[in-house]
């Protein structure tokens, strides 16, 4: 009769197979976090309520992906039941594979943003700032004064810049993501 350790029960869930579980900490936390939202959106009104709400979900969405990245980073091949790894056969048995997989995925790299990006947020600028600037001279002159419509003219060419950087930050990494599915799909000469 063989005894096994008690770490190796067969019942027992592996990381992956675990479900979501979190504490009554957690729970607490979470609920007042809410009940402030609630409250905020109460005070600033309706539309200024979906804009937070928006923001809140963007927020939330991007921590519990990061969380969930970071998890799937920390799993080896050999956790994963539907990836063969070392001594299984198949793709990632050898460490010459292992190898060639790690070289495709550079999706932990950083990288400098280029000159179409600079690009892309400056010109961005200029037309957020020229178009703030014309729509405040057309319909505020008289009570903003000058000072008023140029801080706005700024404030307008600071969003279109933002704006226009995050628009091409997401353009170039969904297109180097791609690059990269597609050239994982390809074939690999060892």
């Amino acid at each position: 009769m063989k005894i096994e350790p008690a770490d190796a029960a067969p019942n027992r869930p592996t990381e992956a197979a675990r479900p979501f579980q979190f504490g009554l900490r957690a729970l607490f936390a979470g609920v007042a976090g809410l009940c402030a939202l609630f409250a905020l959106m109460d005070v600033v009104g309706f539309p200024w309520s979906v804009v937070l709400a928006w923001f809140a979900l963007l927020g939330f969405a991007h921590v519990a992906a990061n969380a969930w990245g970071t998890k799937a980073a920390r799993r080896t091949p050999s956790d994963r039941p539907d990836q063969p790894g070392p001594g299984r056969g198949g793709p990632g048995s050898t460490a010459t594979e292992r190898a060639l997989v790690q070289s495709v995925i550079q999706l932990r790299e950083n990288k400098r943003p280029g000159r179409s990006m600079v690009a892309a947020t400056v010109a961005a600028a200029l037309v957020g700032g020229s178009l703030g600037t014309l729509l405040l001279v057309a319909s505020a002159l008289q009570r903003a004064g000058i000072a008023g419509v140029a801080i706005g003219g700024v404030s307008s060419a600071v969003v279109g810049g933002l704006f226009g950087f995050l628009a091409s930050s997401f353009v170039e990494v969904a297109a180097g993501a791609w690059h990269e599915a597609a050239a994982a799909d390809r074939p690999h000469k060892v």
